[in-house]
């Protein structure tokens, strides 16, 4: 009965430390962070889980280890159900399929270790091999955008699209995609990396930036250049987040932006962008040290794709 006490109050002490921390910023890098703890935390409770457990008799046990994963499963449901009805919190597929993972990890780990000296070396470097592929596959958000911050250039850009890992840190909704390009416009001798918006025939099709440099001044504009390659002017909403954002049309910035053939600046004072807010909102206007999202959408019945150069701040 001991070892299955263990593994109860390790479970039990898992269990809280998910539910009990919720790191403060709602940046994409800290909810990557928090994301990965899932697979981390259910491979080393697997591995260890297994480990205390082990059958005494047989090295190979299936219904034993069946059980174990079963019950390691029934409380990944568990934690998911409870972050389901916690205010701030949401139950996630995406979460579960985190968790399993980790316990496939923590078994492949395990079994790599309890049974060494009856596996041959060809077994071992399989398993050694696939468990270092899941977890580098897991774990690849945090170590891309964690790679980005270190990497990423300073003020005056908010994002810079020749920075390594940008992509990153930028999202396609409405089945719009992003990708970066090199692009030589007119006039210009040389080409330029640029971040190519595909938008589709769809309504709040667009592009989301997260994580731009967060802290902006009070003074100065904001500086945006988009470049339509097409014929046809083309018309684009800017939204602008900080990070009380609450998803109510008066606590965010909207500019309507439209978009002529060829290249386009738009300077748009920071003053106006930090008292956008109206109503009834807590604050009255934006926290320009916590900007958290930039997004860029159309409502055009027609796809279409457009060429943002450069995001930056000016004196």
């Amino acid at each position: 009965m001991q070892p299955l006490l263990t593994a109860t109050i390790a479970s039990i002490l898992s269990m809280s430390l998910m539910l009990a921390v919720n790191l403060p910023d709602n940046s994409l890098l800290w909810s990557a962070v928090q994301n990965s703890g899932h697979f981390v935390i259910f491979t080393l409770l697997s591995c260890f889980t297994f480990r205390i457990l082990r059958p005494t008799r047989f090295h190979t046990a299936p219904l034993h280890q069946l059980l174990i994963c079963a019950a390691l499963l029934a409380l990944a449901s568990l934690i998911e159900l409870i972050q389901g009805v916690i205010p701030g919190r949401d139950a996630s597929w995406d979460d579960m399929l985190l968790d399993t993972m980790g316990i496939a990890t923590g078994y492949l780990i395990f079994t790599f270790f309890h049974r060494f000296n009856q596996i041959s070396n060809s077994t071992r470097a399989a398993l050694a091999v696939t468990c270092l592929a899941i977890g580098i596959k897991t774990l690849q958000p945090v170590l891309a955008i964690s790679a980005y911050h270190i990497l990423k250039s300073g003020p005056p850009s908010i994002v810079s699209f020749a920075d390594p890992f940008v992509l990153s840190t930028i999202k396609g909704i409405g089945n719009a995609s992003a990708t970066v390009v090199n692009i030589k416009p007119d006039n210009h001798e040389r080409s330029i990396r640029m971040l190519r918006m595909d938008f589709a025939n769809q309504i709040y099709s667009g592009v989301v930036l997260h994580d731009t440099s967060a802290a902006w001044n009070d003074e100065g504009t904001l500086g945006i250049q988009l470049f339509n390659r097409g014929g046809l002017r083309r018309v684009v909403e800017l939204r602008i987040h900080d990070k009380y954002h609450n998803n109510k049309y008066n606590d965010r910035f909207d500019r309507t932006l439209v978009v002529e053939p060829g290249i386009n600046e738009f300077s748009i004072p920071l003053e106006q962008i930090k008292y956008s807010r109206s109503g009834d909102t807590a604050r009255g206007h934006l926290d320009m040290n916590n900007i958290t999202e930039i997004q860029f959408f159309s409502s055009d019945k027609n796809p279409f794709s457009l060429y943002l150069s450069g995001l930056f701040l000016r004196p």
